[in-house]
């Protein structure tokens, strides 16, 4: 029963999670192996919530992404004709056009 433990455990180690042992019995070892399928059982259960966790963050990150991008959109061809324009302005507004320009693409980075 030991090695057969061992067996089992070293392949669930190994991502074959649906592995359990046969329990026979109400002695010891037979306490110990439902307590063992319990704990695959378990272990299995979890790593199914946090996969379906990880595919909602993805989707929520895409789907959040994406709702960003449309206006961005427009505020980058409104940028862009300021930045255009920017010789005309005083100083401080020529200044300006240009960090909007620089955040912008900041900002678009952190979306790609």
């Amino acid at each position: 029963p030991v090695r057969m433990a061992a067996g089992i455990a070293e392949r669930l180690s190994a991502g074959k999670l649906q592995e359990r042992m046969k329990v026979t019995g109400e002695d010891d070892i037979a306490r110990l192996g439902e307590a063992f399928n319990k704990m695959a059982q378990n272990l299995q259960l979890k790593i199914q919530q946090l996969e379906e966790l990880s595919r909602m963050q993805r989707r929520f990150v895409s789907d959040v992404s994406h709702e960003l991008r449309t206006p961005l959109t427009t505020v980058r061809m409104a940028a862009d004709v300021i930045h255009e324009a920017r010789a005309d302005f005083d100083p401080v507004t020529a200044r300006s056009a240009e960090l909007l320009g620089d955040q912008l693409d900041r900002f678009e980075s952190l979306l790609a």
